[in-house]
């Protein structure tokens, strides 16, 4: 199940984030020598400037903030309880990124009361909540019970693709390529290999913008396969 994959890869790019190596500006001595790399692993943070003595002008360049804000906003804890409903009712209000672990505990908690009410919730931690998400409830893995039973689990698989491709920018991660299915022609159009997939997705004909389900692609190609002997038959003969 892709959503599962989904999860799994925001664990693993959240991780990445918090984790990855930054390189601080060179330490100097009073005489100016220099004293070597600084490395901090973590949300960057550089010196601040003291407060500016000089009268504002009006178009000055607005100063830029010593921090990397959306990484520290992206790698914040969950808000417990969550503010995530009236930060979407207000959008206005919202400035710079939810936490990662934010947005993973409002599905968390929308999943149990409406799926598993006699559950307990995990630790708020990325992490936890990823494995709860994935791992085990009953009947059976909790992301296949979702995607068959959850009455918005569409809108949940788009949440997850946004944190997923918000991950993906800010840790420099390059997007999954597109699964082409070549030799199989377009039961629309046609046209021969432009039958593509993104994970995820429905695959999408580049000729004339067709959907299909991964089951509707087999079937083509089952299809086509079965159509292709008869004539293989004849020229052996």
């Amino acid at each position: 199940m892709w959503i599962g994959d989904t999860l799994h890869e925001i664990d693993r790019l959240h991780g990445d984030l918090v984790n990855e190596p930054v390189e601080q500006p060179r330490d100097r001595d009073y005489a100016g020598r220099d004293k070597g790399f600084h490395v901090w692993t973590g949300a960057p943070a550089a010196p601040i400037p003291a407060r500016s003595q000089q009268p504002h002008v009006s178009g000055s360049r607005e100063r830029q903030l010593p921090i990397d804000a959306d990484r520290i906003d992206l790698t914040a804890p969950a808000r417990v309880p969550n503010p995530t409903v009236h930060g979407r009712r207000w959008a206005g209000d919202q400035h710079g990124h939810l936490s990662v672990a934010t947005r993973l505990w409002e599905i968390v908690r929308d999943w149990r009361d409406t799926l598993w009410p006699d559950q307990h919730l995990p630790e708020p931690t990325v992490s936890a909540m990823v494995g709860w998400l994935t791992v085990g409830g009953p009947p059976g893995v909790r992301v296949d019970g979702a995607c068959d039973g959850h009455p918005a689990i569409e809108a949940t698989a788009a949440e997850l693709r946004e944190v997923a491709g918000i991950l993906r920018r800010e840790t420099g991660t390059e997007e999954p390529r597109a699964k082409r299915f070549l030799g199989v022609a377009c039961g629309r159009c046609d046209a021969l290999s432009q039958i593509a997939q993104q994970p995820g997705e429905d695959a999408l004909c580049g000729g004339c913008g067709q959907l299909y389900s991964l089951e509707q692609v087999q079937e083509l190609t089952r299809a086509q396969v079965a159509a292709m002997r008869p004539a293989r038959k004849q020229a052996s003969v």
